[in-house]
């Protein structure tokens, strides 16, 4: 994956290269998601706002782009926001499959809106 070891930084629990392959994963499957949750108004809009952060995250895991620090804090802002919307798991994303880490967090957020 990328070369970079942001570990001294101190962000989160879920790796740099993990965080890319999930969001970027969203990206790809944008559309998808969307449908499968037509009533969470919210992921059209996390979609629709990180509109740099989660095509970053495509192109970094898809090795089309090399990180840099610029980059890692676009793609950690993106993150960190989709792990806030999530009260349930918060950033405790392991070696998971992407499609179960985002369908786990998405399905959250529907269960915690008022």
């Amino acid at each position: 994956m990328n070369q970079f070891n942001y570990d001294h930084l101190g962000y989160g629990v879920t790796d740099f290269d993990k965080r890319c392959e999930y969001l970027g994963f969203l990206y790809e499957n944008k559309e998808q998601y969307v449908a499968a949750f037509p009533a969470l108004t919210e992921l059209k809009s996390f979609i629709e706002y990180y509109d740099v952060g989660l095509p970053m995250a495509y192109m970094i895991s898809s090795g089309m782009v090399t990180p840099n620090l610029q980059s890692k804090k676009y793609i950690d802002e993106t993150w960190e926001a989709l792990m806030e919307k999530d009260e349930l798991l918060g950033d405790n994303c392991y070696d998971e499959d992407p499609d179960t880490v985002l369908g786990t967090v998405i399905g959250n957020w529907a269960k915690t809106r008022p």
